[in-house]
């Protein structure tokens, strides 16, 4: 199997599993020149409140217990963001949406 069918095998279970929590709102996904490819979740969640993150890192952590495929792992909470802008000014305006609410 491709290193490209892995990733996006184990994009689409990562997907899978957090699309049920209802405060995700979007999951991306950008390549990044050492070919280890960055999802980043983005949430609305209460701010700095970390027991809503634990399902988003269990998620993450069983997909990267396989080791078979370098992913890499960013969450935003746009309610820590009061402005809203959080997102343009954190994640890159390269990553693609690969699931939206």
């Amino acid at each position: 199997m491709q290193l490209a069918s892995k990733v996006g095998q184990y994009l689409n279970q990562y997907v899978e599993k957090v699309k049920t929590l209802e405060y995700v709102r979007e999951v991306r996904v950008v390549a990044n020149g050492a070919g280890c490819p960055t999802v980043w979740t983005i949430i609305e969640a209460p701010a700095f409140e970390d027991s809503w993150l634990r399902p988003i890192f269990e998620a993450e952590k069983q997909i990267l217990r396989t080791r078979d495929v370098p992913l890499d792992f960013e969450l935003v909470n746009m309610s820590e963001y009061p402005d809203k802008t959080g997102l343009t000014d954190v994640a890159p305006t390269s990553a693609r949406s690969v699931w939206r609410r």
